[in-house]
């Protein structure tokens, strides 16, 4: 039966010890996607996958039971993430009533294996408390169902991989069909490059270098910079520093989203060693955009209080914008009137209703209301004549005019 060999090779060597085999990591479960059923059948055609259904119901202690020992079980999670879409299927609710009649499945809980377009391959009911036999059935369906050679290959290959052969031209071969095919690949590349640290400056090392160092998820990048000026020359700079701007961009999103503040200073540090163009203000943009979205404000205000120190920025509306997020942010005098001169100076560079509804807003948190009431009108009036909103203008004057009002009665 083609793979089925390896495949059954690999549940019986992998789950030998079964004890071990049923550890689970934290984070390390299926993943179920919470989306409609025909984005569900979409997102399976698109990434050339199979579907899992599992069908369950609120009142069913052996669904609870799976999901602790089954779903939850790392080898389990990996195999059936890469290979599936995976569904959950609530017997329970009348939103899933046209599928569980489609389906006829009334007994929970029941797992369903189908196609991209929802054809059924397998139907089990009842409870699997064994990861090992789950994992075994996901792995006869992949096979049985794979007729892509490609897949096939892929297979067999990772299965080499995962049983601790370390051939380094099939690992690379690997990757790269791994790259080919979506398939996650960054334990393998930092695997290859550690155990050919002494061919760094080899023509397929570093060819294999340049395809990979893409992302903070593996160690090619820190290859990559290292050699950083070898692929400028043979690639040429601006090649290579968009290369690195795009990685580092992909690494400050991941860092945002992680809270990472580690992730935060290897982009920083691989933007100095790439000595990226205009490089002071590129890592400002890096630094001040991270604690802005992860609202480490102090961090902010020390970074941004050091940046302007030391550059003479004449951009009027980074002053603008800095000077905002300040009032929004800071309460302390000191700070605000500091935001204030770069308000103005953004005004004298370029005096337009933005930077002027800022400087209002600055004047009115330190408590010069009449200046600031002042100061709002003539962003109204600057706003008109350039056709923009004045609604945010009208509602800062307003709210200055009735504090006014109030404490003078």
């Amino acid at each position: 039966m083609r793979m089925l060999w390896y495949l059954y090779a690999a549940v019986l060597i992998t789950i030998s010890n079964y004890n071990a085999f049923a550890t689970t990591l934290q984070g390390k479960c299926i993943q179920f996607e919470d989306k409609h059923w025909e984005d569900i059948l979409h997102i399976a055609k698109t990434q050339n996958k199979l579907i899992f259904v599992n069908a369950f119901a609120d009142y069913c202690d052996p669904c609870d039971i799976m999901e602790d020992k089954v779903f939850k079980n790392e080898k389990v999670a990996q195999f059936y993430n890469e290979h599936f879409i995976n569904y959950k299927l609530d017997l329970t609710s009348m939103y899933h009533a046209d599928l569980q009649q489609f389906y006829e499945v009334y007994e929970v809980p029941s797992s369903l294996y189908l196609t991209s377009d929802g054809k059924v391959i397998k139907k089990q009911s009842g409870p699997i408390n064994d990861a090992k036999s789950f994992l075994k059935t996901g792995f006869e369906v992949v096979n049985d169902y794979t007729e892509d050679e490609t897949m096939l290959q892929y297979l067999k290959m990772r299965f080499d991989y995962n049983m601790g052969q370390r051939n380094f031209a099939e690992m690379k071969q690997l990757v790269y069909l791994c790259k080919e095919m979506n398939r996650p690949y960054h334990d393998i590349v930092n695997d290859y490059l550690n155990g050919q640290k002494m061919h760094v400056q080899q023509p397929d090392f570093r060819e294999f270098i340049y395809d990979f160092s893409n992302s903070f998820h593996n160690i090619a990048i820190d290859y990559f910079i290292n050699d950083i000026q070898f692929f400028k020359e043979t690639y040429g700079s601006q090649i290579i520093n968009d290369k690195v701007i795009t990685v580092i961009e992909k690494g400050i999103d991941l860092a945002i989203t992680t809270k990472d503040k580690n992730l935060l200073d290897k982009a920083v540090k691989i933007a100095r060693k790439a000595n990226i163009p205009n490089i002071a203000h590129f890592i400002y943009q890096l630094q001040s955009n991270f604690y802005k979205q992860t609202e480490a404000w102090e961090a902010y205000v020390k970074t941004t209080n050091k940046y302007l120190n030391k550059q003479d920025i004449t951009n009027p509306q980074l002053l603008n914008d800095i000077a905002y997020t300040f009032y929004k942010q800071v309460d302390q005098k000191k700070l605000l009137k500091r935001a204030l001169n770069w308000v103005k100076k953004s005004i004298n560079i370029e005096a337009e209703h933005y930077n002027h509804l800022t400087y209002a807003a600055l004047l009115y948190k330190l408590g010069d209301v009449e200046k600031a009431f002042d100061v709002c009108d003539k962003a109204i009036q600057l706003a008109k004549l350039a056709g923009a909103d004045t609604s945010e203008a009208i509602k800062l004057r307003n709210q200055i005019s009735d504090n006014f009002i109030t404490n003078h009665h």
